[in-house]
């Protein structure tokens, strides 16, 4: 299958072809014209006086001048319409890059959530038997996650639509640990990003519950 690069430079080579064969024929004719105007004065061999030869040149001059004008105008004007659809194709190629980026920005995260002593630290969470370390650990992991949400590594939908439900619920057992420590370390800001993920997974339940 052929790529966005491979179609914008057929497009291009297309356009560029009939721009030429346009010149070419305009030229053409325009030879063609100008030699049955001299024709028309009595051909190439005759002689004539300067003023012949100025009618001439201002005839053909006059006729010359507007032609050229207009090829120009057309050879830019499909200058442009290629230049314009090269554009979009690189800005559908740059929005398709972007994409596969949060993707795979969505993948490592997943990869880092599922790693076995933070899937430990959750289950023991759920189940009361989390000490105070396994309990930060899980406020760890959700802020650093929080972080890349917050700095536009992934869209916060396309993960909260996941793993809205297990933020909410971690926060739930954990808040009064993070509570303790805020006050304890007189650091409000302590683990802020875990609680606007929380605050990002209320919203994002809201919106896709019908109304």
């Amino acid at each position: 299958m052929e790529n966005d690069s491979t179609r914008a430079l057929r497009a291009s080579t297309a356009s560029t072809g009939e721009a030429v064969f346009i010149i070419i024929f305009g030229l053409a004719a325009l030879g063609a014209f100008i030699f049955c105007v001299i024709e028309g004065f009595g051909g190439l061999g005759t002689a004539r006086t300067a003023a012949d030869w100025g009618a001439v040149g201002s005839f053909v001059g006059g006729i010359l001048s507007p032609v050229v004008g207009l090829i120009g105008i057309v050879g830019l004007l499909r200058t442009l319409k290629v230049q314009h659809r090269q554009l979009i194709e690189i800005q559908h190629q740059a929005a398709s890059a972007e994409a596969a980026a949060r993707l795979d920005s969505l993948f490592r995260i997943e990869q880092f959530l599922q790693r076995p002593e933070v899937i430990d630290a959750r289950r023991k969470l759920y189940s009361g038997t989390a000490t105070a370390g396994e309990i930060e650990a899980v406020c760890r992991s959700f802020t650093f996650v929080g972080t890349l949400l917050r700095g536009g590594a992934v869209a916060p939908k396309l993960f909260l639509d996941n793993w809205g439900p297990t933020v909410i619920r971690c926060w739930a057992l954990t808040e009064p640990l993070v509570r303790e420590r805020r006050v304890r370390e007189n650091n409000p800001l302590l683990w802020t990003h875990y609680d606007a993920m929380r605050e990002a997974a209320l919203a994002n339940m809201n919106m896709s519950v019908p109304g």
